[in-house]
């Protein structure tokens, strides 16, 4: 990887995806120029609004899925009057919204919904309903009835969904597979649910801001972590079994215990998490000064043998340099400690180093500011998930004595 070719940017039609350990929070907004979703990285690397927002639902949507199936796709329930229910929306590389799709699965407004394999899940006026996954095959139904549902979760064959505080609160296990169906336990403020996808447990999100672990099998209570925050509006697992909840104004990951990995401007309303392994290219973070202008152009996905492979700047100063500085984390350096890292001791105030410079590359920039740095990615199964990280510097007096400003941060993850 440290032998980089340049290359022309070449863009190709390629589909990104959510990446893979990454939150995309779903908040609350009241202008219809406000974003409506953040990518928020579960290990505390930074976040990055979902860029070209271009469904945007007032009152916003009540629930969001990521697909774990096709993770280039999420999923929300719109609560509008007009073309409410189920919609589907591409995502792109740096976590740009390609192409929204409303229906054919369920059209009217729901309070939660989940992705399965096979079927769509959601929680709607008292019911577990479910629809197949293929447009136009099969049509919405109702799983069970559940009184006071206020949460599901699905994995495989089975889905869970909690009722409410309204005692006894029975959180109900249905097998789509042999069609049965079981009360795991009853359990008194349940706002939200999750199962995890490598452990037998439930985790549940509780009005008095607790996280409940539960056995599937017995419906004993594993553990109980109070958070110290409010009620708790979604919960969720990582990849790796880890947990990620919120209340109406932070997230929290556990990979994460110093402090939250976002704070909401308006509220959080849900989330998803990527949990299937894919290749993608994101931003993170914010640049200074002219570096904050900039913008980063991939030329395609980060996938083994992709030779071509690139990274492209754009909007820099032109006909000048700029310097990327190359690296396998945004966590931490070897030789400079845990990052970000402030720039203001170095002659660059108000800037940050978002990556480890284990590289540092210089290219022109041409007369409209453009330049890229080819970076040839080989067939290596040891390169499968290894996540790289770049950020730009360009030359700005205004800065300060440094005279360079860095732009945002990109994640790419090889798969």
């Amino acid at each position: 990887m440290r032998t980089l070719l340049v290359s022309m940017l070449l863009p190709l039609a390629v589909a990104a995806q959510i990446p893979t350990n990454s939150i995309l929070v779903l908040e609350s907004t009241t202008t219809l120029n406000a974003s409506n979703y953040h990518i928020v990285d579960a290990l505390g690397g930074g976040s990055a609004s979902v860029r070209n927002q271009s469904v945007f639902m007032l009152p916003s949507p009540a629930s969001v899925a990521v697909d774990p199936v096709a993770p280039d796709f999420f999923y929300f329930e719109a609560s509008t009057t007009t073309l409410p229910g189920t919609w589907r929306t591409q995502v792109g590389l740096l976590g740009a919204i390609g192409q929204s799709t409303w229906g054919p699965w369920f059209q009217t407004p729901g309070a939660r919904i989940e992705i399965g394999a096979t079927h769509f899940f959601r929680v709607r006026q008292g019911n577990v309903e479910w629809c197949g996954r293929t447009p136009g095959l099969g049509s919405p139904a109702v799983l069970f009835p559940l009184s006071n549902a206020v949460d599901l979760a699905v994995l495989g064959s089975r889905v869970w969904a909690a009722s409410s505080s309204v005692a006894p609160a029975p959180l109900v296990e249905y097998d789509t597979a042999t069609a049965t169906q079981r009360v795991v336990g009853n359990y008194v403020g349940v706002l939200a649910i999750a199962v995890s996808p490598v452990a037998p447990e439930l985790c549940l999100g509780l009005q008095n801001g607790d996280l409940v672990r539960i056995d599937i099998a017995t419906g004993a209570v594993i553990a109980t972590t109070p958070t110290g925050l409010g009620p708790i509006v979604a919960v969720g697992y990582t990849r790796f079994g880890t947990l990620v909840w919120a209340d109406a104004t932070q997230l929290w990951s556990e990979l994460v215990p110093s402090g939250p990995v976002w704070v909401s401007g308006t509220s959080i309303v849900d989330f998803g998490i990527g949990v299937a392994p894919t290749a993608s290219v994101t931003p993170f973070g914010a640049g200074c000064g002219l570096g904050a202008a900039t913008d980063w152009f991939p030329n395609s996905l980060p996938v083994q043998g992709n030779l071509g492979f690139a990274l492209g700047l754009g909007f820099a100063p032109a006909n000048s340099f700029a310097l990327l500085a190359f690296g396998n984390s945004r966590y931490f350096s070897a030789s400079l400690g845990a990052l970000p890292i402030s720039l203001q001791g170095i002659g660059a105030p108000g800037c940050e180093l978002l990556v480890d410079p284990q590289v540092l590359l210089l290219q022109p920039t041409n007369a409209i500011g453009a330049a890229s740095q080819g970076i040839p990615i080989p067939f290596s199964p040891a390169l499968a998930g290894v996540e790289f990280v770049g950020q730009w510097f360009v030359l700005d007096a205004g800065v300060g004595a440094l005279g360079l400003a860095g732009t945002a941060g990109v994640a790419f993850v090889v798969q």
